[in-house]
């Protein structure tokens, strides 16, 4: 990801963020909104340059496109090398919905994977909301296994 493009990343990352935290936790979406933006703040404080984070914007692969060329967004990876654990941590893995279900989402974390590995990164963890479906099926028909189940409850009035 470019240093430009970061913007874009930063509000699409508070506004779906914040959104799953105030569906997830039953939060106010305002509340929400701003822990989604203290989040990217803090773990991202020199954007795309923050080190240890690799953000990337993924693109539609057209080798007739000239280099001029915009090509779409189809939409964005984050995430976090511990090589000290030989592991990676997916921080976001968003495709635009219009992309969702042509392989996009395979193919990146297959690419990933391969980079990963190319490495000497021998595990990749994540974390992803119990009601993306979609994503879970993803997951867990490359290989992914389920580690942990978070749970909360809300005891205020």
């Amino acid at each position: 990801m470019r240093e430009d493009e970061f913007p874009a990343y930063r509000a699409y990352f508070i506004a779906d963020y914040g959104s799953d935290i105030s569906r997830n936790y039953d939060k106010p979406l305002q509340y929400s909104l701003k822990l989604a933006e203290e989040d990217i703040d803090t773990n991202l404080p020199q954007g795309p340059l923050t080190p240890g984070n690799r953000l990337m914007c993924i693109d539609l692969l057209d080798s007739s496109a000239s280099v001029a060329e915009e090509l779409p967004v189809l939409g964005y990876l984050w995430y976090a090398v511990h090589e000290n654990h030989a592991e990676a941590f997916i921080c976001d893995f968003f495709i635009h919905e219009s992309y969702r279900g042509s392989g996009y989402g395979k193919s990146t974390l297959d690419a990933l994977e391969a980079s990963l590995q190319s490495l000497g990164i021998g595990e990749i963890k994540l974390r992803v909301a119990h009601d993306n479906k979609r994503a879970l099926g993803l997951y867990e028909s490359m290989g992914y296994k389920t580690t942990g189940i978070n749970m909360a409850k809300n005891i205020q009035a």
